[in-house]
């Protein structure tokens, strides 16, 4: 259904590097797989676009953020992902989009677009397939 929409196939089709949002080591194992990663890879290989799904990585692993509103989020986010090393040579003066699966407050997409910016990228465009709107996250 999203690959039916054109905004998101020209979204792809002008994305010079495709990157999802990184999960720490934690949560793959306890999860087993990263679901933006999933998503990703079916989204690219339909588009023949250019995956690369390990460039951002989770340094740290982070406490559950449900009960934090954005302030929060964006706070106990702070220095959670970096590029691998390396990375910034397939980032920089690129054009980035960052595909995540689900997305409440934006506080993963602002501290993942951020760190991409740092290196350089030239534009990053973000494709959620899930947008969650919570009352109660002001802030």
């Amino acid at each position: 259904m999203m690959l039916e929409c054109a905004l998101v196939r020209q979204l792809l089709a002008n994305a010079d590097v495709i990157v999802c949002m990184p999960l720490s080591n934690q949560r793959i194992i306890q999860r087993g797989f990263n679901q933006s990663a999933v998503l990703a890879q079916h989204l690219c290989k339909r588009n023949n676009a250019r995956l690369m799904p390990g460039l951002i990585r989770k340094v740290f692993d982070t406490p559950a953020q449900s009960s934090l509103n954005r302030a929060q989020r964006l706070h106990q986010l702070t220095g959670s992902m970096r590029l691998t090393n390396g990375a910034t040579n397939w980032i920089a003066g690129k054009k980035v989009v960052l595909i995540d699966d689900v997305m409440t407050t934006g506080a993963s997409v602002q501290t993942a677009t951020i760190e991409l910016f740092r290196h350089q990228a030239l534009q990053v465009g973000v494709l959620v397939f899930a947008r969650s709107v919570l009352e109660n996250l002001s802030g």
